[in-house]
């Protein structure tokens, strides 16, 4: 993983945007940006990185920095935080919704139901 985050820092510096934060979970990483943007990369058997495959990114140099794709979360996809799990990943976006998706065993992303997947990125509450 540490090769890949070497990767992404040194694609990054080439665009023109800084990372703001990296956080990890089990075998995915998200970072969020200072334009309010993010991307994930890493596992993604449980849907972690907010795609609507599960497909693995990042596993190689050409996978990554603008190769990478930034999340859209609906009509608004700026974002103030990131959080992730071992398996699934929330955030803030800047209209104030949390929006979560992954593995949702036991309930843990909050939807009101068990199902184990949730490739579908759910809008968890209006704070």
């Amino acid at each position: 993983m540490e090769d890949i985050l070497l990767v992404l820092f040194l694609q990054m510096i080439k665009l023109n945007v800084k990372p703001i934060y990296l956080v990890l979970g089990f075998a995915h990483a998200c970072m969020l940006f200072d334009n309010k943007k993010f991307k994930c990369f890493g596992m993604n058997n449980n849907f972690q990185l907010g795609f609507v495959d599960s497909t693995d990114r990042g596993a190689s140099a050409d996978t990554m920095g603008d190769k990478l794709l930034t999340l859209s979360l609906g009509t608004e996809s700026k974002v103030l935080q990131v959080s992730v799990g071992a398996l699934h990943t929330c955030a803030i976006r800047i209209d104030n919704e949390l929006i979560c998706w992954g593995y949702n065993g036991n309930g843990v992303l909050g939807l009101g139901i068990n199902n184990i997947n949730s490739n579908i990125i759910t809008i968890i509450c209006s704070c």
